[in-house]
């Protein structure tokens, strides 16, 4: 019945009886206003309000917390981060090296070729009767 109609027993407005009328009316300014602030819920709002900010200080304190946990994380981050960096370039060198390696096989290879073509075409200069008795050095 008291949701129904709306009724808060806690509410000093709501019931007000003969003794409480007369410290009402007789009373000091401040219990008028402690009245006042019973009967519009300005206590509990005042509580609620107190509640909220201390929640909210409790939070900050817990974000300063976390903020400073992750501090070394985030530095531990930023050196594995370079470390992988360095792991990158280090497989690009790789790869300059081994195409260098390739590169250096084929200019042997060529080398000896020439030689291999220059002593050939000597031998079969000198096999066809060529040069007159004189012999170059090779």
């Amino acid at each position: 019945m008291l949701d129904q109609l709306n009724i808060q027993v806690e509410n000093p407005v709501a019931v007000l009886d003969q003794e409480e009328a007369k410290k009402f009316l007789c009373g000091k300014a401040e219990d008028k206003y402690n009245f006042f602030s019973k009967a519009t819920e300005l206590e509990r709002m005042d509580r609620a309000y107190a509640s909220l900010a201390d929640n909210i200080i409790d939070m900050k304190e817990a974000e300063d917390r976390i903020s400073d946990s992750l501090t070394p994380k985030k530095e531990t981050v930023q050196a594995l981060k370079r470390e992988w960096e360095q792991f990158q370039e280090l497989d690009e060198l790789e790869e300059k090296v081994a195409e260098m390696r390739v590169q250096a096989i084929w200019a042997k290879r060529n080398e000896v070729q020439d030689k291999s073509d220059t002593a050939q075409e000597v031998s079969l200069f000198f096999l066809l009767g060529g040069g007159n008795g004189y012999y170059p050095c090779i």
